[in-house]
């Protein structure tokens, strides 16, 4: 295999030591770019000078009130709106770790997490309210704090926006009083007055971020990522970024990813936030028609997606009347990024889909291509800087170049380990570090990784393996096929059969006997489909990857006709 090569005007070895803390690195950008905007949402802006401000304030609550300490909890429950950034930054700023919860959790799943995590403090938006008073009360954290959508915003807008939420839009379902809470501005006021200015002494091997993964293959487990894991991705990430746009720092980034989930955190936050760009906030991706109107108001520079995202988008009308041509980079990751979606892509967007790779453990990147190609290519790229990686075998043995085998990284972005999941931990960290992703794939002789599947999503057919993506792959290029994904069925023998679960586009007909000509065209008969279902949709996470595992909990749910 030969050497990795690198941008030219990559500065190698990278100091990712040149931060103690994220709290040091967020206050570098604050007092770099103080007059910048750095976020914008709902027509509303706050610049690095303002989220400072506001960050000290709450920090100073948390820590004069809250008695917040070293290693305490805090658990942030809300979409992409201001106070996400101001909170996050607070907590870090105060050396208490940060516990992102998912806003689309039900009752059970907050209850896993609160119990689990046992944060100090909750950070709520009102909309939410409902799901955590749904949640036994004895799992409550000691503290309590209520926003509303518009409370980052100037006060007539602020009195206004929430008035609207409330009274007119009727997004705050009804739900029984909490004891114990106080509201965002009051928690504000009280923090302004308060002056803590406590030296904490914050090390680089404490942990920042509790992050929950792994709800999509089983129970949710809290990865603990330190401040030098993170500081070490956003180093990489950014050194990356400049190497082949210098001019970066005055970029706008669309960030329609929420940013609990970890791609979106380091993608667009913190990536960005280092960088001294501004982020455009998209706190409901699903509401495409909001989406690419704010689009259109603040054209975008760079934007973070996954592949369902870039699906819809390239099939919406409005999607061509974007201004497309100020788009220099669009980074694709969170799952595999399929062909035919990238080809739309380019062909609308004008520029390719740069495809990433990494998982929460990992802080979360791992791979990326060059963020200037031709096309999109179909590898994950290159491993960052500073990272290791191999193919291994069952027994652990590294497999040949060109060879399948499960992906394992070591580097400073590899996470400590699981919250209070000792054995899980020894599941996947080796003694001397290497991380076990459960991705099986391949590295060419370039360097250039390129993944197959998940281990788990794996099929067995007669002994041989089958890889849902690439059927899946096959299956979206059909113009009836909106969306798609293969699972393994048991059929009435018993047997594991390759069954393919169909979207359609609006006004085509389902027609499995075609679908499974079509399929024959490209696929050997062992991993041709056995059955087809039409859907009425496809299961997803926030984020918008698919959940294999509730589908085939629940697929009589899904389907067009039960």
């Amino acid at each position: 295999m030969t050497s990795i090569q690198y941008p030219n005007n990559l500065e190698l070895p990278l100091n990712i030591d040149r931060y103690q803390s994220l709290g040091e690195l967020l206050t570098a950008s604050e007092q770099a770019f103080a007059r910048r905007n750095a976020l914008i949402n709902y027509d509303s802006k706050l610049s690095y000078a303002e989220i400072a401000e506001k960050s000290a304030c709450l920090r100073d609550f948390l820590i004069s009130n809250c008695k917040i300490q070293k290693g305490d909890r805090v658990a942030i429950f809300m979409p992409n709106i201001m106070q996400f950034i101001v909170m996050v930054n607070a907590v870090l700023k105060c050396g208490a770790i940060v516990v992102n919860i998912n806003p689309l959790y039900t009752p059970t799943e907050l209850t896993h997490v609160l119990n689990d995590a046992k944060p100090k403090v909750i950070v709520f938006l009102e909309n939410f309210a409902h799901v955590l008073a749904a949640v036994d009360p004895s799992y409550y954290p000691e503290h309590m704090i209520v926003t509303e959508m518009g409370d980052c915003f100037p006060w007539f807008k602020r009195i206004v926006f929430n008035a609207i939420v409330r009274y007119v839009k009727n997004l705050i379902p009804k739900h029984k009083p909490f004891n114990n809470i106080i509201t965002w501005s009051q928690a504000c006021k009280i923090g302004s007055r308060s002056k803590q200015h406590l030296n904490l002494d914050v090390k680089s091997s404490d942990i920042a971020f509790l992050q929950y993964t792994g709800g999509t293959t089983g129970v949710a487990k809290g990865a603990m990522l330190t401040h030098r894991n993170m500081i070490a991705n956003i180093v990489q990430a950014t050194s990356w970024v400049k190497s082949y746009y210098p001019d970066a720092e005055n970029y706008r980034v669309a960030t329609p990813l929420p940013l609990y989930h970890i791609f979106s955190l380091t993608a667009n936050f913190f990536t960005f936030y280092a960088l001294g760009s501004e982020n455009l906030l998209i706190t409901n991706p699903r509401d495409l028609k909001s989406y690419m109107r704010d689009w259109k108001k603040y054209p975008v520079q760079a934007m973070a997606g996954v592949n369902t995202l870039f699906n819809a988008l390239t099939l919406h009308p409005l999607f061509k009347t974007l201004p497309l041509a100020e788009l220099k980079l669009t980074l694709g990751g969170g799952m595999a990024i399929q062909e035919v979606v990238a080809q739309r892509w380019h062909a609308l967007a004008g520029n390719p889909i740069i495809q990433a790779y990494g998982l929460t453990e990992a802080s979360p990147a791992v791979c990326i291509n060059p963020l200037i190609q031709e096309s999109f290519n179909g590898s994950v790229g290159l491993p960052l800087p500073e990272t290791e990686i191999k193919f291994v075998d069952e027994k652990g043995e590294t497999v040949a170049v060109g060879e399948l085998g499960e992906l394992w990284v070591r580097g400073p972005q590899v996470m400590k380990g699981y919250w209070n999941q000792t054995e899980e931990t020894a599941d996947v960290l080796t003694s001397d570090g290497w991380l076990k992703t459960g991705d099986i794939g391949y590295q060419n002789e370039s360097s250039y990784v390129y993944l197959v599947d998940r281990k788990k999503d794996m099929i067995i057919i007669s002994g041989f393996n089958v890889y849902p993506t690439e059927i899946e792959s096959v299956l979206v290029k059909h113009s009836s096929i909106k969306e798609v994904a293969v699972i393994g069925a048991i059929d009435e023998y018993g047997v594991e059969v390759v069954q393919a679960c169909c979207v359609l586009h609006e006004g085509a007909v389902f027609d499995p006997a075609a679908l499974d000509i079509f399929c024959r065209q490209s696929l050997t008969a062992y991993k041709t489909p056995k059955i087809y279902l039409q859907l009425r949709e496809i299961p997803k996470s926030n984020v918008g990857k698919i959940l294999k595992k509730d589908l085939k909990k629940n697929i009589k749910q899904y389907l067009l006709n039960p």
